[in-house]
């Protein structure tokens, strides 16, 4: 019996680790700069993510800077801009209770073509908690709200 509970108890640890860490890759035919255009834009997130109502910063976007968001639920959140490479790269995080979630979004160019990934993670003491509460969620949003950013870039371009 025990040995059921030890093997039932790593499984449901691995499943965990693996919802707390995902991302989204598209490839693009638009330049990196449109995408990151649309990325930087706070107060027209809601035009792309499918989960939130409206996005609000009042300041810069870069090291440092804030923002709020409200979901369509009506959650509101703070993130912070805690990595920023101007023109390839953001990291922004989300205190939780006792961890955190940090969503990564970036720009690279391989093989003479153009990607952009959106990450997501789950950190801390209550990483796991959170990544199955709130992980499958955005894990399944997050495809169409990439391929709502290439269509918002093709309609700019």
């Amino acid at each position: 019996m025990k040995t059921s509970a030890i093997i039932l108890l790593t499984t449901i640890t691995l499943q965990a680790q693996n919802q707390r860490n995902f991302s989204h890759t598209i490839q693009t035919n638009n330049a990196p700069e449109a995408i990151w255009s649309i990325w930087t834009n706070v107060d027209q997130w809601h035009e792309w993510d499918i989960g939130l109502k409206s996005a609000e910063m009042n300041e810069v976007f870069s090291l440092g800077a804030r923002e709020e968001i409200l979901s369509l639920e009506g959650q509101k959140s703070s993130f912070k801009v805690v990595e920023f490479v101007e023109d390839e790269s953001y990291t922004m995080k989300v205190k939780l209770p006792l961890g955190s979630m940090l969503i990564k979004r970036f720009l690279t160019y391989e093989n003479e073509k153009n990607y952009f990934t959106h990450q997501i993670s789950f950190k801390g003491l209550t990483g796991g908690i959170f990544a199955r509460m709130l992980g499958k969620k955005f894990k399944t949003m997050l495809p169409q709200a990439m391929q709502n950013i290439e269509i918002l870039a093709n309609s700019r371009s």
